[in-house]
């Protein structure tokens, strides 16, 4: 949710108590895959107009 929100990767990461930006995306990419829809989705847009 706080990624959702903007909240840097990095930043909850550290937050969290991680070592790396890796542990917290593998354990937290089930929660951002809103994010990464539409991530993907606006990239498909900026192919389409290309």
């Amino acid at each position: 949710m706080l990624y959702d929100e903007g909240i840097d990767l990095k930043a909850i990461s550290e937050a969290l108590g991680h070592s790396d930006i890796g542990t917290t995306s593998r354990i937290y990419t089930h929660i951002m895959d809103k994010t990464h829809k539409n991530a993907i989705s606006a990239l498909s847009d900026a192919l389409r107009k290309m």
